[in-house]
C-alpha cells in the first residue's frame, strides 16, 4: 500500500494524536521504531550491523503502519 498525501496529512493532524493516546500497540510499535532509528544513528553507515538495522527498521515501520491503520479503522 503506497502512502498518499491525504494519509500522511491525517497522521500529522488529529488522527495520529488520537490513536497514539488510545492504542498501546501503536505507542509500543512507535517506541520500537524510535529505538531502531537511534541504534542506526550510532552504527557505522556501511557496516553489516547498519544494513541489518535498516532491514529491521523497514519491517517495524510496516508493522507500525498496519497498527495505525487498524487503530484508525477500529474507532
Amino acid at each position: 500500500m503506497s502512502a498518499s498525501f491525504r494519509s500522511l496529512w491525517e497522521l500529522e493532524t488529529s488522527t495520529f494524536g488520537e490513536t497514539r493516546d488510545s492504542d498501546p500497540a501503536v505507542r509500543t510499535q512507535t517506541a520500537i521504531v524510535r529505538s531502531l532509528v537511534d541504534a542506526l544513528e550510532h552504527a557505522a553507515p556501511r557496516s553489516e550491523a547498519a544494513t541489518g538495522l535498516r532491514w529491521q527498521l523497514l519491517e517495524e515501520l510496516a508493522r507500525l503502519s498496519d497498527r495505525i491503520q487498524r487503530a484508525t479503522i477500529g474507532r
